[in-house]
């Protein structure tokens, strides 16, 4: 791997309102499938060449979560959603064009209050630049765009990086959520053991979604992952509370 590091940033949290972040920052010059999974596998993220993972002192609300996917069961409700959206057509690596990606995006950051991204360039470099390990998925209703995912494929997993969907004419087909659980679906049929989903954020409604996505583990430091568990030991969840306390 080539890369450059870059200072540590300190800006506003752009997770948490009110709270400040700091993250450890580089860019790639070259980085082979192996060394890309060894960074997920201890937090880092990235979009395009540039990697980040939050170094944030006494706060830890930013948890790396991955999905087991060997041997996974669909859940009843994901078989519901899958049946109920049959009419979508599925792509895999046969990406729209930029413009038409761009304008599902901008729609898609509405919901967040955003405004229109300043500069197509800033997108392009984040989702459509060539990278060893980048992949998209695509979901169409005819020649209609619903939903882009990109993600990435390593030896031993895939990494949902971002996805971007219409949920104001097709909310009741949740794209969002429709699009992971065919990436765990590729990831179980392509034997690899883990999707990872990129931070759990307890206290953001847009990121605590994630921990629905059963069974999965979470790492509380670099490169250590568990299982939750109650007081007696056992593997166990309760969806609305924290991970960590």
């Amino acid at each position: 791997m080539r890369a450059a590091l870059l200072d540590t940033a300190v800006y506003p949290c752009p997770y948490l309102e009110g709270k400040t972040a700091r993250m450890e920052q580089f860019i790639t010059y070259s980085i082979g499938p192996e060394e890309h999974e060894t960074l997920l596998a201890h937090g880092y993220r990235h979009f395009g060449n540039y990697y980040f993972r939050p170094d944030c002192g006494v706060c830890s609300r930013c948890i790396p979560l991955r999905v087991g996917v060997t041997g996974i069961s669909l859940h009843r409700s994901w078989r519901r959603l899958l049946n109920k959206s049959v009419f979508l057509e599925l792509r895999i690596n046969d990406p729209p064009s930029i413009q038409e990606a761009f304008d599902l995006y901008n729609l898609h950051k509405r919901r967040f209050g955003d405004g229109e991204q300043s500069d197509i360039r800033i997108f392009r470099e984040s989702f459509f630049t060539e990278h060893p390990v980048s992949r998209i998925l695509t979901l169409r209703d005819g020649k209609r765009l619903v939903a882009v995912a990109h993600f990435d494929q390593v030896p031993s997993s895939l990494s949902a990086v971002y996805t971007y969907y219409d949920d104001r004419d097709y909310a009741r087909v949740s794209p969002g959520k429709l699009s992971i659980i065919h990436l765990i679906q590729l990831a179980a049929a392509t034997g690899r053991k883990y999707l990872y989903l990129g931070y759990y954020v307890h206290d953001n409604p847009f990121m605590c979604y994630k921990a629905g996505f059963t069974p999965f583990e979470y790492s509380p430091r670099g490169g250590v992952w568990s299982r939750p568990r109650d007081a007696l030991g056992e593997i166990s969840f309760i969806p609305g509370e924290p991970l960590l306390r």
